[in-house]
């Protein structure tokens, strides 16, 4: 039997049919980032934290070390005096 033209049912999916397109889309998905990794020379995401590189100069890294500040007034002992060491 026809539907009439006024029924407003959705159609039937076949769930086999449906777990195979998306199958299919994931399977797709998946290939394609790898196939972009690979022509972009990915081999893979990872970190050289505490490893060593080799090739890697020593001096080359600039590391700024934390500024020390010397109080000039408000000191014990006034502030017409030498200045503290810094160390």
């Amino acid at each position: 039997m026809k539907p009439s033209p006024n029924d407003k049912t959705p159609p039937q999916l076949d769930k086999r049919k449906l777990f195979q397109v998306a199958f299919l889309a994931g399977f797709i998905f998946y290939y394609s980032i790898l196939f972009l990794y690979l022509v972009m020379g990915f081999a893979g995401f990872g970190s050289t934290k505490n490893q060593k590189v080799k090739g890697n100069v020593k001096m080359v890294a600039k590391i700024n070390k934390p500024r020390k500040y010397r109080q000039y007034m408000n000191r014990k002992g006034g502030f017409n005096r030498p200045l503290d060491r810094v160390n």
